[in-house]
């Protein structure tokens, strides 16, 4: 898409055309769907012990409504901005029960695949919880522009390989257009 649709204008006493009219319809079906996906870990998988960040890949989709993110192999961890804009950014990630050592959860932009490529966007780390699920998650609001890719890494040091709890709303990133502007 690229960008928003202008909000139409005109004025005072002007005429209202069907130009006008058009313009506005484009822009509330925009703004009445803007950009926004739901991705999600659709199988366990196994996450390595030693503290390791690992790129997770989101092969479920509940939503799509700007082609940001597939479910094909390869591509699946991805979620490409294809409007430009302030995105509203929700991820959360279940670790299956096990006492011993940290879970973290980080989100990069533009990383192409890597824990240390491009940039750091936010993290959550967290003891391992004692006796249940640990639950980690991070949401934060910033400017993307077209092309600009989102990743999810998870890391955990149990003293050995660990699960993820995965389906709908346990293992996943959300992506949500909320307006234009900058940083």
């Amino acid at each position: 898409m690229g960008a928003p649709p202008a909000v139409p204008t005109r004025l005072a006493g002007q005429r209202v055309s069907d130009s006008y009219l058009g313009d506005l319809a484009d822009y509330l079906a925009f703004v009445g769907n803007p950009p926004s996906v739901s991705a999600y870990r659709d199988v366990e998988g196994t996450i390595p012990g030693g503290g390791v960040d690992t790129l997770l890949g989101l092969a479920g989709e509940e939503w799509d409504t700007d082609g940001m993110h597939s479910v094909a192999g390869g591509e699946n961890s991805k979620i490409t901005i294809k409007t430009d804009g302030i995105y509203h950014v929700n991820a959360f990630a279940r670790f299956l029960s096990d006492s011993a050592g940290f879970r973290r959860l980080t989100i990069r932009q533009n990383a192409d695949g890597s824990p240390t490529g491009g940039s750091f966007l936010s993290s959550d780390t967290r003891d391992a919880s004692p006796s249940q699920i640990t639950t980690l998650s991070v949401i934060f609001d910033k400017h993307f522009s077209t092309d600009d890719v989102i990743q999810m890494f998870v890391a955990q040091n149990s003293g050995g390989s660990l699960g993820v709890d995965p389906g709908i709303r346990k293992v996943g990133l959300q992506v949500r257009w909320v307006g234009t502007g900058t940083e």
